[in-house]
C-alpha cells in the first residue's frame, strides 16, 4: 500500500509531521510511506528511516501536473494540511482513500474526514497530525518526538562551519565589535524607551 503524506510547507511544519511516518511504520510496516514536500524543505527529510520516498512541489505546478502526481500509484493520501488545490487533484485522480479535516467547505473532496478542531490548542501539533491516521481505520499511538537524521558528512560540514565563524569573530577588528555592540544597545534602548531616544537624537543634531 502506497500512503502519501501531504504537507508541502515550511521546514518546521514538515518536521512536526514526521511522527505520522513513524506511527505508520509501527501500525502498517508493509506500507510504503511517501512524503509530499516543498522543494526547499525536502532535504531535511532525507535519510529518515520511516520515510521511503520524498516527492517535491515547487508551487508552480499546473492542475494537470498535480493530477498526474496523484496517479503515480497512490492508494491513500493523508492531507496533514488541507490544501484545496491538492485535494481537488487527488479527487480528480481518483485516489481511493483521501483523508482530511471535515471542517472546510471543500472537505467533500475527501472520503475519510476527521472532525477535530486544532484552534483550541488542546493537544500538541504532532498529536493532531498522528490523529489523522484514524482516517485509515487505525488506532494512532501517542506521538514520538520528531527525529532528524544527520549524516557524518553533514555533521563534519556543520562543525567546519562553526569553526569558520569562530575564527572570523576571533580575528574581527575590535572597533567593528565595539560598533556592533553600540548598535545593539541603541536598538534595545529604542525598544525600551523610544521617546527618550528621539529626544537624544534631536539634541545631538
Amino acid at each position: 500500500m502506497n500512503i502519501l503524506l501531504v504537507r508541502p510547507d515550511g521546514i518546521g511544519d514538515e518536521i512536526l509531521c514526521l511522527p505520522v511516518a513513524t506511527a505508520l511504520r509501527q501500525l502498517k510496516p508493509q506500507a510504503r510511506v511517501i512524503f509530499l514536500s516543498s522543494q526547499y524543505a525536502a532535504p531535511v527529510l532525507e535519510h529518515h528511516q520511516d520515510v521511503d520516498d520524498i516527492w517535491t512541489l515547487s508551487g508552480c505546478e499546473s492542475l494537470r501536473d498535480l493530477i498526474g502526481l496523484f496517479q503515480r500509484g497512490v492508494d491513500a493520501a493523508i492531507f496533514l494540511k488541507p490544501f484545496r488545490r491538492l485535494m481537488l487533484a487527488a479527487w480528480l485522480a481518483r485516489v481511493p482513500i483521501r483523508v482530511a479535516t471535515g471542517y472546510r467547505w471543500y472537505s467533500v473532496l475527501a472520503n475519510r474526514r476527521i472532525y477535530e478542531h486544532r484552534s483550541d490548542f488542546s493537544k500538541h501539533e504532532t498529536a493532531y497530525n498522528v490523529g489523522m491516521l484514524k482516517g485509515l481505520g487505525l488506532n494512532p499511538p501517542a506521538p514520538v518526538p520528531p527525529k532528524l537524521v544527520i549524516t557524518e558528512e553533514e555533521r563534519r560540514a556543520i562543525v567546519d562551519g562553526l569553526r569558520d565563524i569562530a575564527r572570523a569573530i576571533e580575528h574581527a577588528p575590535s572597533w567593528r565589535l565595539r560598533g556592533q555592540a553600540m548598535a545593539n544597545r541603541t536598538v534595545l534602548e529604542a525598544r525600551r524607551n523610544p521617546t527618550r531616544l528621539r529626544v537624544r537624537y534631536r539634541v545631538h543634531r
